[in-house]
């Protein structure tokens, strides 16, 4: 529908990921925040300092490169060793985006 908007900045060094993710789906609550991580292959594991509805909770983030595009899944969470992880990490909403240049 052309109305929720991801934005995923993305610098990587060595094997040190740094970035923000900013998700702003239609008529719901937006999620931003700044995450670090680390690199292997093509895989990012990283902690996202989400902020929405007020709070800031880590988010761990696992997120893959394949060619332009980068994913990672989205769904249900439940709080462990104060991080909010996925019940099902391998299923849920995948969210993919295409690589675009910096302005």
């Amino acid at each position: 529908m052309n109305r929720d908007t991801t934005k995923l900045q993305l610098v990587i060094n060595g094997n040190l990921a740094t970035g923000y993710l900013d998700n702003k789906p239609f008529e719901k609550d937006r999620a931003r925040g700044n995450f670090q991580g680390s690199v292997s292959t093509n895989t990012i594991q990283a902690d996202w300092q989400r902020s929405g509805e007020g709070t800031t909770q880590i988010y761990p983030l696992d997120l893959t490169m394949n060619g332009d595009t980068i994913s990672w899944y989205e769904g249900e969470r439940v709080e462990k060793a104060g991080k909010w992880v996925l019940k099902e990490p391998r299923s849920g909403y995948r969210y993919v985006l295409v690589k675009t240049t910096c302005p």
